[in-house]
């Protein structure tokens, strides 16, 4: 666990060299109700830049989507993802299109 003790430099072998007690603070550092909320927070606010593909915007909302809500059934996070994409698209005219395709999930949304 070399690499651990180098990323996670804070704590000691007694953590590091043991899976359980390692992916214990990694869900206490980097999970929880705490981060999630953090994620719904930037994903209610990510807009897609000037010249950002929407490509890269898709994969981000992906992200943000399964970070912000991780115990969701995949239908009804691929449902929120694909609002969330079509808001954050920043074109009032263009979103307005792609809603008209009636798009089921996140990937049709792109298309």
């Amino acid at each position: 666990m070399k690499e651990a003790g180098q990323v996670l430099w804070d704590y000691g072998t007694e953590v590091t060299d043991s899976l359980k007690k390692l992916t214990g603070m990694l869900k206490d550092r980097f999970g929880g109700a705490g981060m999630a909320d953090k994620y719904r927070i930037e994903e209610r606010n990510r807009m897609r830049k000037p010249g950002e593909p929407p490509r890269i915007l898709h994969s981000n909302i992906r992200r943000l989507i399964a970070l912000a809500f991780p115990s969701l059934n995949p239908y009804h996070r691929e449902t929120i993802a694909c609002d969330y994409f079509i808001s954050a698209l920043a074109d009032p005219d263009f979103a307005l299109k792609v809603r008209e395709r009636a798009t089921a999930n996140l990937d049709d949304a792109l298309r």
